[in-house]
Formats: C-alpha cells, sequence, structure tokens
C-alpha cells in the first residue's frame, strides 16, 4: 500500500484524467479497499438523496453506511500481512465527543445530578427523584438529559461521523487519494447543482417529480434532494473550493506538460477546464438562487479565501484571478436580474431570531455545564422564550445557530470542543499550506475555505445535524489532515521558496517516518476484536434510528392531512374519513416509534379529539368539558361511585381516555419537558379522583416548562376562575389573549355571553385587531347590541389608524379589515367611500380594487364597478368566477348606457357631434 515518496528533482509525470499525477508503481487495490470506497461514497450518495440526512430514513442509511464502511476497511486490515492504524490526533476529540453523550444518558446519584444541572429540580415534578415518589416517574429521574431517546440519537449521529472520518483517515495515504476525494466532492456538488436546478425549472412542486413533502414545494427556490434552502446553499459552498481547487490544478497541469512536450490532447485539457468552469458557475448561480442569506455569504467567504490564499502563495496568476473575477460578475449579473430583490427582502425580515437566541443563551446560563441533552433544543427553548412562539407560532426544531444549540444542549464542555475540533482542523490546513509547496499545499487552501464557511454560516444557522453537509466537510478535513502529517515530516526551510512549476508529487505515510507515533501496528487479535466490536455497536445504532425510519411515512402522512383545513373537503363524511386515517396514521407511527415523546403524546391527543368524535355521535353527547364539570360538581363519595356514573353518562368511550392518561405518562417519561401532557393531565385528573393539589401541581409544571405558552396560560387561568380567583385568571388569560390569535376567539367565546364589553377592555385590553374577535363573539352570544358597539369602537379606531404614517402593507390590511366592519354593519356606502379613498393611495391594490368593485356591483352601480372588475379580470385570467363578475358588470353598463343613448336618426354612434349628442341629451 504505502509507497515512496516521489523525488523533488523528479520530471512531472503525465497526468491522468482528473488533472493530478498518479501513485508512482501503483497496483491494483485489493478488493476489500475497492468496497470500502464504494461503501463510503455510496453512503454520502445514499444520506444526500434522503433529503440530506435530515429524514429519519436518512439517518439510517448513514448508520448503516458508516458500519458497512468501517467494517470492510477493518476486514481489509485482518486480512492484510501488517495491520497498522495511522493516528491522526483527533482521536481523543471524538473520544470526549462520545464521553459529554454517555455522562448524560448515565443513570447518576442524585446529589451528582444536582450538582451538575441544579435546575434539574426546578424543572422536573416534585418527587421525581425518588424511586416511587412520583406517579409518573416511578423509578425515579437520575439522567442529565431530559429527553434520552433523542440524546441517545444524537450520540449515534456522532459516532457514525467519528468512524467515517477515521476509516477515511486509514484509507487517504497518499496526495493522489486527497486529490482523488477533492474531486469526488466537486463533482457531488455540481451533481446536485445541475438536479436542483433542473428540478426548480421543470417542477411540479414536488421533490424527485412524484414526493410530495408536507412542509416544503420545489416551485419557491431550488431545493434538490433538500428540504430547506440553506441546507442546499450550505452544500454546494462546500464544493466551490475543491473545483476553485480543480480549475487552478487542471491549468497547472497543463503549463507543465507544455514545459515537458508533452502530447497530451489540447482538446482534452480544453474540454475538461471548460466544463469545471461551467460548473463552477452553475453551482454559485444555484447557490445564489436559493437566496439563502447565511448561504450567500458562505459562498462569497469560500471564493475570496480560497482565490486570495493561491493568488498568496503564488499558484494563481493575475491573469487567472482576473478570469474568475470576470465569470462571478456574470453571475452576480445573472442573479441580480433574477432573485436580487428577493434576497434583499429576506435580509429585511430576519424573523425572530434574535429571540431563540436569546432563549439558548438563557438556557446555557441554567445549565452552564453539560446542558439540558443532546437533542432537547425543540422543547429546552421554551423554559426561556417570551415573545417568538406567540408572535410567529411555530417550534424551533433548532437554535438558528450551531454554537448556541451546542451550549444549551451540551454545555460549555460540549461548547469548547466543538471550538477545539474547529481550531484543529484550522491547525491542519495552516500547517500544510505553510510546510508545503504551492501545488501540494493547495488542496489544504481549499479545505481551510470550506472550514471557514461552515464556521461562519454556522453563527446564523445549524448544520451540525445535517449529515450530507458534514460529511462532504469531513472528507476535505480528513485531506487536510493527511496533508498535515505528510508534511509534517519533510519541512520546506526557511531559505528554501515554494516551487510552482512542479506537480503533484506523491506523498505517503511510511512506518517509521520522523513523526513519532504517527502509525501504529495492530495485533491481528485486536483487529478481530474491533471487527467484532464494530459489528456490535452498528447492530446499536441500526436498532436505534429503525424505529423513527419505520415510523416516518405514517408521520408524514399524519402531518399531510393535519395540515388540510376543513374546507378542503367535499363533505363532512370525507372530513371524517380523512381524520380517521389521520389518527390512525398517528397510531402507527406511535406504536412503531414507541420512545419518541412527541409521536406518543400527539397518538394521546388523537384518543382525546377520537373520544370527543364518538361522544358528538352518541346519544349524549357530552364533550369532554362538561363530563369534567359535571364530575366536579357532582362530588362522589367514592371512586366506585364515580366509575359506575362514567359507565352510565359514556360508556365504554372512557376507556379512550383512560388510555390517553397513560399515553401522556409514557410520553412524559421519554421526556419531562412535554408541557402539553401535563395540562391534560389535569384536565383529565377527574377520571382517577385527582384532588385539586394534583391538579395544581400539574398546571404549575405545565406553566413552569412553558411559562408563556397561550394555551398553558389560558389553563392556568381556567384553573384560577373556578377556583374564585378572578383577577389571577384575567393575568393569564390577557397574555393568552394578546399572543394567539386561536386564544382570543377562545376566550372571547367564552366570556362574551357573560360579561360586558367594558369588563374586556378594561381586563383584556385588547389590540385593535382583537376587538374584532370580541364584536364577533357577542354575535354568536346573541348579543347584539355589544357587538354592535364593538364595531363602531373597531371602525373608529381603525380610521384613526389610517390617519398614521403606516407602510402601505399595513395600510391595505387596515383598509379590509375595516371595509368588512362596515358591510357588517350594512353600511355599503361607508364601505365604498372607505376603498375609493384607499385606491387614491393604493391605485394597484388588487383587493381593494376587487373589493370596491363588488360593492359597486353590488349595489347596482356598473358603470364604475365595470372599470374595477375588468382591471382584475385583466390580471387574473385564471380565475372563471371573476370573469364572470367582470363579464356582468360590463353588459349591465351597456345596458344602462343604450337605455338612455338618444336616437338622431340613422347616424351610427360612434359618428354622432358630440355637441348634438349632449343636446339631444339635455331635451330628453
Amino acid at each position: 500500500m504505502p509507497h515512496g515518496t516521489a523525488s523533488r528533482h523528479r520530471s512531472p509525470r503525465r497526468a491522468d484524467s482528473f488533472g493530478f499525477a498518479p501513485d508512482e508503481g501503483a497496483v491494483a487495490q485489493p478488493m476489500l479497499v475497492t468496497a470500502t470506497d464504494i461503501c463510503w461514497w455510496a453512503t454520502i450518495l445514499g444520506v444526500t438523496v434522503c433529503f440530506g440526512g435530515r429524514a429519519a430514513i436518512g439517518q439510517l442509511i448513514f448508520v448503516v453506511g458508516a458500519g458497512l464502511t468501517t467494517g470492510c476497511w477493518l476486514l481489509h486490515q485482518l486480512l492484510s500481512k501488517q495491520p497498522r492504524y495511522i493516528w491522526t490526533g483527533s482521536e481523543w476529540l471524538w473520544c470526549a465527543g462520545i464521553a459529554i453523550g454517555a455522562i448524560q444518558l448515565a443513570p447518576l446519584p442524585q446529589d451528582w445530578l444536582l450538582w451538575i444541572s441544579p435546575q434539574v429540580a426546578r424543572i422536573l415534578p416534585h418527587g421525581s427523584f425518588d424511586r416511587g415518589g412520583s406517579n409518573i416517574f416511578a423509578e425515579g429521574w437520575h439522567q442529565l438529559s431530559l429527553a434520552p431517546h433523542e440524546t441517545t440519537s444524537g450520540l449515534v449521529t456522532f459516532v457514525a461521523y467519528a468512524l467515517m472520518f477515521l476509516v477515511l483517515a486509514q484509507r487517504v495515504q497518499s496526495t493522489a487519494d486527497v486529490a482523488r476525494l477533492m474531486c469526488g466532492v466537486g463533482l457531488t456538488v455540481m451533481a446536485m447543482a445541475s438536479f436542483a436546478t433542473l428540478q426548480y425549472m421543470v417542477c411540479n412542486g414536488k421533490f424527485y417529480w412524484f414526493y410530495s413533502h408536507p412542509y416544503m414545494s420545489t416551485d419557491a427556490a431550488p431545493l434538490g434532494s433538500f428540504t430547506n434552502r440553506n441546507h442546499l446553499a450550505q452544500f454546494l459552498a462546500l464544493g466551490v473550493a475543491p473545483l476553485i481547487w480543480w480549475i487552478f490544478s487542471r491549468i497547472q497541469q497543463r503549463e507543465n506538460d507544455l514545459v515537458e512536450a508533452r502530447r497530451l490532447s489540447e482538446k482534452w485539457h480544453f474540454s475538461v477546464l471548460t466544463v469545471l468552469l461551467a460548473g463552477l458557475v452553475a453551482t454559485s448561480l444555484t447557490a445564489l438562487l436559493t437566496l439563502s442569506r447565511g448561504g450567500c455569504l458562505s459562498l462569497f467567504l469560500v471564493t475570496f479565501v480560497t482565490i486570495g490564499l493561491f493568488f498568496r502563495i503564488g499558484l494563481a496568476s493575475p491573469k487567472i484571478v482576473v478570469a474568475l473575477a470576470v465569470a462571478y460578475v456574470i453571475v452576480a449579473c445573472a442573479f441580480y436580474f433574477n432573485g436580487y430583490d428577493s434576497l434583499a427582502s429576506r435580509f429585511e425580515h430576519y424573523a425572530g431570531r434574535d429571540d431563540i437566541w436569546k432563549a439558548n443563551v438563557a438556557v446555557a446560563g441554567d445549565f452552564p455545564v453539560l446542558g439540558t441533552g443532546v437533542g432537547t433544543h425543540a422543547d429546552a427553548y421554551q423554559l426561556k422564550i417570551e415573545s417568538l412562539l406567540s408572535q410567529y407560532n411555530r417550534v424551533y426544531t433548532h437554535a438558528e445557530s450551531g454554537y448556541l444549540q451546542v451550549a444549551s444542549e451540551t454545555g460549555i464542555v460540549g461548547l469548547v470542543l466543538a471550538l477545539l475540533f474547529i481550531g484543529t482542523g484550522v491547525w491542519w490546513c495552516c500547517g500544510a499550506i505553510r510546510r508545503a509547496d504551492a501545488l501540494t499545499g493547495a488542496p489544504a487552501v481549499a479545505v481551510l475555505a470550506s472550514l471557514l464557511a461552515n464556521a461562519t454560516h454556522s453563527v446564523g444557522d445549524f448544520f451540525w445535524y445535517t449529515p450530507s453537509c458534514m460529511l462532504l466537510l469531513l472528507v476535505q478535513l480528513v485531506c487536510a489532515c493527511r496533508l498535515y502529517q505528510m508534511t509534517c515530516k519533510r519541512p520546506v526551510s526557511k531559505e528554501q521558496k515554494p516551487s510552482v512549476s512542479r506537480s503533484l508529487t506523491t506523498g505517503t505515510i511510511e512506518p517509521g517516518s520522523k513523526c513519532k507515533g504517527l502509525t501504529g501496528r495492530i495485533p491481528r487479535l485486536g483487529a478481530l476484536t474491533a471487527l467484532c466490536g464494530v459489528l456490535v455497536l452498528s447492530a446499536w445504532m441500526i436498532q436505534t434510528k429503525l424505529p423513527a425510519a419505520l415510523a416516518e411515512p405514517d408521520q408524514m402522512r399524519a402531518v399531510t392531512l393535519a395540515m388540510k383545513v376543513r374546507e378542503f373537503y367535499a363533505d363532512d363524511e370525507e372530513y371524517r374519513a380523512a381524520q380517521r386515517e389521520k389518527r390512525q396514521a398517528i397510531f402507527r407511527a406511535a406504536r412503531l416509534n414507541p420512545h419518541d415523546s412527541r409521536l406518543v403524546e400527539e397518538s394521546a391527543e388523537a384518543y382525546v379529539a377520537w373520544f370527543n368524535e364518538r361522544q358528538g355521535m352518541s346519544e349524549n353527547p357530552l364533550p369532554l368539558g362538561q363530563l369534567r364539570d359535571a364530575v366536579k360538581a357532582s362530588q362522589f363519595e367514592s371512586p366506585e361511585a364515580l366509575q359506575e356514573w362514567l359507565g352510565r353518562a359514556v360508556g365504554k368511550n372512557v376507556k379512550l381516555l383512560r388510555v390517553a392518561i397513560k399515553t401522556f405518562r409514557k410520553a412524559l417519561r421519554e421526556s419531562p419537558l412535554r408541557a402539553h401532557s401535563y395540562i391534560r393531565l389535569a384536565e383529565l385528573g377527574f377520571l382517577e379522583s385527582a384532588n385539586e393539589e394534583t391538579e395544581s401541581i400539574y398546571l404549575h409544571q405545565a406553566s413552569v416548562l412553558r411559562p408563556h405558552h397561550p394555551e398553558i396560560l389560558f389553563a392556568v387561568g381556567r384553573e384560577a376562575l373556578l377556583k374564585g380567583d378572578l383577577d389571577r385568571a384575567m393575568d393569564s388569560w390577557r397574555i393568552a389573549f394578546e399572543s394567539s390569535p386561536r386564544m382570543q376567539g377562545v376566550i372571547a367565546d367564552l366570556l362574551a355571553g357573560q360579561v360586558t364589553p367594558e369588563f374586556f377592555l378594561d381586563k383584556l385590553k385588547p389590540s385593535w385587531l382583537s376587538i374584532a374577535f370580541l364584536a364577533r363573539a357577542f354575535t354568536k352570544a346573541e348579543r347584539e347590541e355589544e357587538a354592535h358597539q364593538m364595531w363602531v369602537r373597531f371602525i373608529s379606531e381603525g380610521r384613526q389608524r389610517l390617519k398614521t404614517d403606516l407602510p402601505d402593507a399595513e395600510y391595505e390590511a387596515t383598509t379590509l379589515e375595516l371595509h368588512t366592519a362596515h358591510l357588517i354593519l350594512n353600511k355599503p356606502d361607508d364601505a365604498i367611500r372607505l376603498m375609493t379613498y384607499s385606491l387614491k393611495r393604493l391605485p394597484y391594490s388588487f383587493p381593494v380594487r376587487l373589493s370596491l368593485g363588488r360593492d359597486l356591483a353590488a349595489e347596482n352601480r356598473f358603470t364604475e364597478a365595470a372599470e374595477h372588475l375588468q382591471w382584475c379580470a385583466a390580471r387574473q385570467p385564471d380565475d372563471a368566477g371573476l370573469q364572470q363578475e367582470a363579464d356582468r358588470a360590463v353588459k349591465e353598463r351597456l345596458k344602462s348606457e343604450s337605455a338612455i343613448q338618444p336616437r338622431v336618426g340613422s347616424v351610427p354612434r360612434e359618428l354622432q357631434h358630440p355637441t348634438l349628442e349632449r343636446a339631444s341629451g339635455a331635451k330628453d
């Protein structure tokens, strides 16, 4: 396998099709080494195709590929004559990362647990640390991770990264191997850029033209196989530097061939260079068209660093730099005319990231040593979030910053380790660049640029859970590590200047090199033990990832059905059938992946919804809320009496609620951060004769976990109201009312039949838009006078808003809301005057013109309506209903004009004299 280094004075050898020199004396590699290469690249391909590894099936392919790749290499070592291991110097970092995950999962004594993370005592319910001390955690809670299953999954992913890196580091043994890997990275991103562009240009909204993803569509931006535009942009940015290196290597090899009078085909040189330049331009343009803010910054950073350092080490001549600059000017111009405005608007709307960052900083402050556990971010950040959830009504699965998420999930220990990983990569790159000649160190320049781009982009996004992106970076880091080790044994003296005229020489790692400890012999028994250990490790990794992959199809189906609104279905029967299908999909997914706390909680909620559905069709349609109130008011003497009454009141349906209780508790055993489960257990406590103190504990626990969540604030307020504490109830409801449109409707409907408008205005202090919810709630309660009073107030405050300096979009929205209010109050003339006035400021507003045209048509003012409806119909030619409205308005206008049109002999109307026409009209 290893070969001697080529002589520094030897003339450059003929390049192969990739543009780098072949290994001197190369022989056919063993079959198991070829199998290792195949497994490696197949893993990258499989992970990338399966949505970049973010999907569960992609995670499974990743760990299977890591196990196969490692197994093939260890089997090769076992059968080779001299099994050996090449130390990279990063082994202790990988072991430290594994240790962090293992400590988070290990059962610890209570004293140790509270010493490391004292905030756990506040997060977990009272009695959770004692065996049998809690009706939820019967065995007690003794782990640092607050979501052990998610932490286990994250640990498996990290172990797979470690195996892939260390195996590839053994496989790469020469600069030719390095060159092949760098070219492979370049080809991979070129292929992805081509596919992403084709899928975007010839799209039907589906991935691969057949798979409909519930969250993303391929017609909004180039996505390729990724469900996030940022991930595609980063994936492409990681391949830009290797492509630039390949172009420079190809140019330099051509110059060497000309110097040595080689008879290589000039057409071949030109063709390869043309393809590479086209690939670089296409990759860069595709990355820009994703409109990813961080991706665009990464692209320019990696380009600037790569070309700048190539020029610094003397590899790039000014002529080449100018040529690449011209190519990028072409890319920038093409992007300017196709997507610059959209990207600029995305830079202006950096929605909510400062809130999520602050929350992660606060969580890291509460859990400073080892964090809340790998994979807990989706629930842990809500311990400290204040306004993000209420404003945008979304759950952030990641922190939008790799460093902050690592800090919150693994504490200062994990953050320092992550920085050490980055620092080690930079050290390898800088060492190789400093000690090697220009061509040998050029790949290290490309790796350094990619590493800096990834580290910079990670400030505002999170890629360390995206295996496809990390595998591309991992390949390049292996190249940097090997170049650093090869140059370590042959340092360049200060007097010796690097030569740029020589080709890529073949450097290898040899036993007995000047770097002590670089290689080590492996006893054959040790290789066999390692192989057996990897088999066991692979089985554990697959067992961890397999349930999520099996459950994913049903989970995605349930999500797809949940996103369809009621109006999507033709009738009630179709809607009920879809709900049954969604419920069964959730049940199957939870059975297949029973350790996913989120899935388990969703299945428990599905049991509650099933109960309500069956109750609605029963002879005694008693919903859950009324059932709970009836039990509370009855004050049964014994649990037996309660169960007997429940059997008469709801029959067998009560079994669904009992199953829901068990399922909610199971979700909490998997992760005690599931605040919604505590709320449901408090609501369903009446089935088990739970006292008010137990329910209060559950509600308090939920409010500790998500202190600003609207639904939890509503539940806390409802409990306070039942206890007669009106002030506390209103304090909670006021926050929930301000932050959630759904809670506005719920609270307004609940109170509208009992309180006055003044009570609402005084206690809830509604915003301007919230007044409309109150008005509709009074209408539902058949309190028309109060509803009219609220609508009048809504219109008055809205008109005052229009007098302020509002942006056009907000002005338009305010106008449309006021228009609706006028129509509800049956004041069409006021609505027409309002829209006519607004049209002076917004002459190109489609909704304003459409509303005005329809109002005028409703008042039979077709002469005025036709103009506006025709304007709208011309802009939406596919809207058949709108076309009919415009045609009707035109016909009615013509009828009215013909009815008043005077007769002037047989002279055609278009030839009549205007003066005569006016005179005839006056006479009539």
